[in-house]
């Protein structure tokens, strides 16, 4: 697993989903407006943009 802690970047959908082994279209349903199992990670939007910081990222693989 790649180690994001001393990261301090924004990480886009597709690098989250290689990060956690998980399908981009499963994040993109979590982080609609109107979803109802919202996606465990804080997001940060920019217009239509979605990023998510490195660091909730990293504290999200800590917890599992």
């Amino acid at each position: 697993m790649q180690d994001l802690k001393n990261a301090s970047r924004l990480l886009t959908i597709k690098d989250v989903a290689r990060i956690l082994g998980i399908s981009e279209r499963s994040i993109y349903n979590g982080t609609h407006r109107n979803a109802k199992k919202r996606f465990p990670i804080k997001i940060k939007r920019h217009g239509k943009l979605i990023r998510f910081d490195a660091n909730d990222v990293q504290q999200y693989i800590d917890k599992l």
